[in-house]
């Protein structure tokens, strides 16, 4: 499975560790148990920010 989690900043600074953000709270939030429920076992997370036209993006390919 695929899990996108978005984030948007005024401060291009900030690209970075919105996107951490993003994937940190996919796992804080247990939103991977949708995805265990219906039987799957690997998950691609993404933490993407926005400021603007620019983006910055984290990653973690999950086994649950």
């Amino acid at each position: 499975g695929i899990l996108l989690e978005f984030k948007a900043t005024d401060d291009p600074k900030k690209l970075k560790a919105k996107a951490k953000e993003g994937l940190k709270q996919v796992k804080d939030k247990q939103y991977l148990e949708l995805f265990r429920q219906q039987g799957v076992k690997d998950v691609l997370a993404i933490g993407l920010a926005f400021c603007g036209k620019r983006l910055e993006l984290v990653w973690d390919n999950m086994s649950i």
